[in-house]
Formats: structure tokens, C-alpha cells, sequence
């Protein structure tokens, strides 16, 4: 999670792709919940590099099915920014899947 602060776009690709991986697992999602990974996923949304976007947003989906870490994505105040990227197109399903979670 460390390496979230770092600005190589493929460096954070791969992070973010090995993070969504490990988000599944009961514990690593513990880990994440403590280390306040819903706060550092703001850097991310939204974001000019599609990518980079897409997982992350994959990353909160997967994140989203823990009540605590829902509530760390509302504190975060990253609700405003996913309803003003409803507007593009590519993302719309995975954003509302999204926020059919958080409600």
C-alpha cells in the first residue's frame, strides 16, 4: 500500500490490479480496512489515465462488500466524485454497481 504514493502510472497499474487480487481474501481486507486504503483510493478517483480508473474503481467494488469499509468510502467523500463520473459511459455499470453498495 505504500507504493499507492508513487506517480509511474504502470507502477500503480500493477499495484492497484495486485490489490483488487488480494481484496478478495477475508484478511487481507482486514489489513486494508486498518490501513485506510478507501482514503489513499481518492488520489484515483477520478483520474485522467483510464486504467489507472478502472481497477481502482474494481478495487472499491470489491471493498465495498465490507460495511466498515463502506463507511471509510463515504468519510473518504468519494460518493460526489462517483456520481459525477456517471457521466462516462465506460464506467456507468461498474459505478452503480457501486453505489447500490454504499446506499
Amino acid at each position: 500500500m505504500s507504493m499507492l504514493d508513487r506517480n509511474n502510472p504502470d507502477l500503480l497499474f500493477i499495484v492497484l490490479n495486485f490489490l483488487k487480487k488480494l481484496s478478495i481474501f477475508g484478511d487481507n481486507k482486514t489489513e486494508m480496512k486498518e490501513r485506510g486504503l478507501a482514503a489513499k483510493l481518492t488520489r484515483f478517483i477520478p483520474c485522467n489515465n483510464q486504467l489507472l480508473l478502472q481497477i481502482a474503481l474494481r478495487l472499491l467494488f470489491n471493498l465495498s462488500f465490507d460495511a466498515e469499509i463502506r463507511m471509510q468510502i463515504n468519510d473518504a467523500g468519494l460518493i460526489p466524485k462517483l456520481v459525477e463520473i456517471l457521466k462516462a459511459p465506460g464506467f456507468r455499470a461498474l459505478i452503480l454497481k457501486l453505489l447500490y453498495h454504499l446506499s
